[in-house]
């Protein structure tokens, strides 16, 4: 980075401006005064809603931190702004991770441009008519009108005070706005024309080229200049992006004479530097703010995350191991590990086919290349399209990206410089079954963090070995289908015989470069083995409806899963036989060697179904993925996490990590001692283990068989149905104290069970029901006042003494007739906090249950003292005091925070980082914070 930024800071003393700002041009015809009907906010009130706007998505927008980067791009935009009228907006200028070429602004004068767009752009001039089209959005106040129109419509407000009025304000629509008009379709495309029409005058002005930005957009949205007609408009046929670019260049013809006269740069190298800067960023390193720092210490002995993909490379010579951290590269012979690749974002990664580089792509749709013998990446491309991928694959060679669309085409596009190489219109229309779930994924505004990692796999898209050919396949309702085979040496689409067609359309596998294996629907047990391209059947293999597969790197091995016992099998094609079974989820095999994870975290290479390693290696330890629990002692002494897959125990005042166990499903500190919720795993049953943290010394402590349990620290609740088999209908509850195994209370809930969070450093369980529900309807009963108070939209709420079983309190939370939606929640023996859509977290003060506290953020951790500390991004803690709902104290760490719990007299608060690291803070100190510096777009 250093050597850029030296190259790139000399081109900049030499190329620094655009060119000379033009002084005959005026100032856009739609910068005009507004009435206070149309707009309630002035200039700073503007301001303050912008800072309540960007809190809403800090934690689902990554922002680039590093001031030399984003130098460039705000000299570009000052630029801009010198010559629109005089304002008290502060402007600010931000470059971002999306997956999309894009760029928005927000009220107040924000303006976030992905790095996906200065990819995409070719000039300064580019970069530029973005930014100034934001600028329009912004200097028109659209924002502020828009949000002027939904308080009015929403919250019947029509005047707004100073900023906590305003935050307060902006928190109450966030709750209510799906009750707001939807009728924006209209008004978004006048705010665009709006905005690209200042744009054209703003670029003029400043000196820049104007025809730039209609050169993008026509590029973008691949119009090839085609911007309709009068007679296209009257057939309806004139699209909205062909109005907009008709509209800019109508803009720019009306400009006076000389006013938009430059001719197009031909200084492009300083932009290139950047450019290539901007896409090369790997943006590890973050600053931190760590006000009341007590200790800071990295774990010496920390857990590895469980490796999610396990391939050969074609040679046999290498192996890789990706897990949620990144990708580990280890020779095959000595194993060990060679180098690491630091790729949290990655897909699934694979070897080219001469076995000289690692490729793969990101979840933002970025190609990486590494070489193995230089050990360094070799190249890097943003993969900027119009119109974002449904699922993708990256070829072998990582030069073509499969990518099929939202719109229905399968797009085959060139990694290096986003063309589209074919294109198959129509190939996916989705089956009922898929409609419903994307149409869930779609509209879903905060999905559940279990689901983060999961992705939709509706279409087989698959490249042979060698990257000589691609195969896809999607099978929708009513026998309809849609196939391809196209070869990638010619470019073309080659015909596809009746034999592929018809082994593809479930599901299929590349067994060789030039074979593959597909599931017979009708009778699987006599699936076939075919040649590429001719279809010939060259053998059979017994499947079942259902499975994946994947043939092995090398030898004539199928790997496919789910199996009866185990994850996954390896079934040898030569004998139609299993050759082996596999207890984790992933490995691969090359020519009768097999790679496997152990329980332990341990890589081991095995020769056909031998219990008997031929080598093993232990990995270096990495990012965290996501906890499937984690606690802290009340002291803050011990801390106990577990992943998919493995746990483990730690003595922090020792730096000593004393157990390394299996995964388990809850965790509770009583003294010295841990209990933990083991669940069945292979020949193991499902347990609590006793855990000895000062000794190491652990055992069985109790087993289950059939019960229904969950383990909330050390309380043990179990669920006993009626009606067999199913839990969620009438049924007993039972809560234990661990411990002692002592029965502390128990219950009959009848038409359903509560959803239940328990708290146990307060001795608090929240129990929360739709008023709908069979079981809201019976709880009510019992309380004729909270009945007639309820909406059918609406939740009960009841918090109880998790000891005794007693009720500290009874309420109902309004959803605004649905429009807010709840998700989590968490109470102490004072207060709920509740999480909803949109990141919003309220609190209430109980036993009243009156609203108190509206906020944004996620993971809302309560403290005995009145405290709460919010994820209010992903690196950044807020602190804020429940009774005031102001902030106390903000902390921004170097890494995604993983876990966070105050200590037993809420004085002190730990925070554990994905990279392992321990904080643990002061929380009596109090300073004042800034907002969180992301934003929601709002258009």
């Amino acid at each position: 980075m250093e050597r850029y930024f030296v190259s790139f800071l000399a081109l900049l003393v030499i190329a620094a401006s655009p060119g000379f700002a033009q002084q005959n041009c005026p100032l856009p015809p739609s910068i005009q005064p507004r009435s206070a009907a149309e707009n309630i906010f002035s200039d700073a009130q503007e301001v303050d809603l912008g800072d309540a706007m960007a809190e809403t998505i800090a934690l689902r927008i990554n922002v680039v931190e590093n001031d030399q980067l984003i130098a460039h791009l705000r000299e570009l935009g000052d630029q801009l702004v010198q010559h629109l009228p005089p304002t008290h907006l502060k402007f600010r200028f931000y470059l971002i991770d999306l997956p999309e070429v894009n760029a928005f602004s927000i009220a107040g004068g924000r303006i976030y441009v992905s790095r996906k767009i200065v990819a995409f752009a070719r000039n300064d001039d580019e970069v530029a008519g973005i930014l100034a089209h934001e600028l329009g959005h912004i200097v028109t106040h659209q924002s502020a009108i828009e949000m002027t129109r939904a308080f009015r419509d929403v919250l019947g407000v029509t005047q707004v005070g100073n900023r906590d009025d305003i935050f307060r304000k902006y928190h109450q629509y966030v709750e209510n706005f799906r009750r707001g008009k939807r009728n924006r379709n209209r008004q978004e495309e006048k705010h665009q024309i709006v905005a690209d029409q200042v744009s054209i005058y703003a670029l003029a002005r400043a000196g820049f080229r104007v025809q730039a930005l209609p050169d993008f957009w026509d590029r973008f949205n691949q119009l090839h200049g085609k911007a309709g007609s009068w007679f296209t408009d009257l057939f309806g046929s004139t699209t909205p992006e062909q109005h907009r670019l008709r509209d800019m260049v109508k803009n720019t013809a009306s400009l006076p004479p000389g006013c938009a006269d430059r001719p197009p740069s031909t200084e492009v190298s300083s932009f290139q530097a950047w450019q290539q800067a901007v896409v090369e960023y790997e943006g590890n390193t973050h600053s931190e703010s760590l006000p009341g720092l007590i200790s800071k210490h990295r774990l010496t002995m920390r857990l590895r995350s469980e490796v999610t993909n396990l391939r050969f490379s074609p040679d046999g010579k290498y192996l890789l191991a990706q897990d949620d951290g990144g990708i580990h590269i280890l020779t095959r012979d000595p194993f060990s590990p060679r180098f690491y690749i630091p790729a949290s974002d990655a897909r699934e990664a694979q070897f080219s086919p001469d076995s000289a580089s690692v490729v793969f792509e990101t979840y933002g749709m970025r190609a990486e290349s590494w070489s193995i013998a230089a050990q360094k990446r070799t190249s890097v491309h943003e993969i900027t399209i119009h119109d974002a991928c449904m699922q993708s694959q990256l070829s072998p060679d990582g030069k073509l990206l499969a990518c099929m669309t939202e719109g229905g085409p399968l797009l085959l596009i060139d990694v290096t410089n986003s063309s589209v190489v074919y294109e198959k219109k129509d190939f996916y229309i989705p089956s009922l079954t898929e409609f419903f779930k994307l149409l869930i994924f779609v509209v879903a505004e905060n999905p559940a963090e279990d689901n983060a990692e999961e992705e939709f796999h509706f279409a087989n898209l698959k490249f042979s070995p060698d990257g000589h050919y691609f195969v896809a396949s999607h099978m929708a309702d009513f026998g309809r289908s849609a196939s391809l085979l196209f070869d990638l040496t010619t470019r073309r689409e080659a015909s596809m015989p009746g034999s592929i067609r018809d082994a593809i359309e479930e599901n299929f596998a590349f067994i060789a470069p030039d074979k593959i294996v597909g599931i017979n629907r009708s009778s699987p047990g006599k699936s076939h083995i075919l040649k590429l391209p001719s279809g010939e059947r060259v053998g059979q293999v017994t499947l079942a409806n259902g499975i994946h597969m994947r043939g092995a790197t090398h030898g004539n091995f199928l790997i496919v899963g789910p199996m009866k016992e185990e994850p996954i099998g390896i079934i040898s094609l030569d004998t139609g036989k299993f050759a082996a079974g596999i207890k984790q989820h992933t490995t691969d095999v090359w020519d009768g060697v097999i790679a496997t994870e152990r329980v332990n975290g341990e890589l081991a290479l095995h020769i056909g179904g031998t219990s008997d390693a031929l080598a093993t290696v232990q990995l270096q330890e990495t990012r965290l993925g996501r906890l499937v629990v984690g606690a802290v002692s009340p002291d803050l002494n011990y801390l106990a996490v577990s992943t998919r897959s493995r746990g483990a125990v730690w003595d922090l005042s020792r730096d000593v990590r004393v157990f390394h166990a299996r995964r388990f499903n809850g965790i509770g500190f009583a003294g010295n001692s841990a209990y933990a919720h083991f669940p069945k795993f292979q020949q193991w049953p499902a347990s609590i283990g006793l855990l000895h943290v000062d000794t190491g010394a652990a055992n069985e402590y109790r087993e289950f068989k059939d019960e229904i349990v969950a383990q909330h620290g050390l309380y043990l609740v179990t669920t006993r149905p009626h009606k067999p088999g199913v839990a969620s209908a009438d049924a007993d509850v039972r809560v234990e104290d661990i411990v002692s195994g002592q029965v502390l209370w128990s219950r009959f809930f009848a038409g359903s069970i509560p959803q239940m969070t328990f708290d146990s450093s307060s001795k608090a369980v929240l129990m929360r029901w739709a008023v709908a529900s069979k079981g809201g309807e019976e709880e009510l009963k019992s309380s004729p006042e909270l009945k007639r108070s309820a909406g059918k939209e609406d939740l009960l709420c009841e918090v109880a003494d998790a000891s005794l079983g007693g009720l500290i309190a009874s309420f109902i939370v309004k959803t605004n007739n649905g429009s807010v939606h709840y998700f989590r929640g968490s109470a102490s023996r004072e207060w709920v906090a509740m999480e909803a859509t949109g990141d919003q977290l309220l609190t209430f003060a109980l036993p009243s249950g009156e609203e108190r506290g509206h906020f944004f953020g996620e993971n809302a951790t309560l403290s005995p003292s009145g405290m709460m500390a919010v994820n209010s991004a992903k690196r950044e803690v807020t602190l804020y005091d429940l009774a005031t709902s102001e902030v106390r104290q903000q902390y921004r760490f170097a890494e995604s925070v993983s876990l966070k719990a105050f200590s037993e007299d809420g004085k002190r608060l730990l925070v554990f980082t994905n990279d392992q690291t321990v904080y643990v803070l002061d929380t009596a100190s109090s300073l004042g914070a800034e907002p969180a510096l992301a934003s929601n777009p709002v258009n």
